[in-house]
């Protein structure tokens, strides 16, 4: 069975993105593999800041989509390599 990804974004108080990811599970709310800044800020979060942007997508689907809104949006927690 193949496994079923998600397009997610950290958004601060005001609706700006902050963060881009994938994942599948819980891997939205986990603290783990955060930075320190990212992982400052979510204890801090006093409000629902996750927004599912896509589901039940294949793994390829998802990292094309979180590519995209890397690119568009340029959040301030993701570290962007210039390819």
């Amino acid at each position: 069975m193949a496994q079923v990804y998600y397009v997610y974004q950290h958004l601060d108080y005001d609706g700006l993105i902050v963060y881009v990811g994938k994942g599948k599970g819980r891997r939205a709310w986990h603290k783990a593999s955060r930075d320190s800044a990212h992982l400052y800020w979510i204890e801090e979060c006093e409000h629902d800041y996750v927004d599912i942007v896509e589901e039940d997508l294949t793994e390829l689907q998802a990292f094309q989509l979180e590519n995209r809104l890397l690119r568009s949006e340029a959040p301030r927690f993701n570290k962007l390599r210039n390819n």
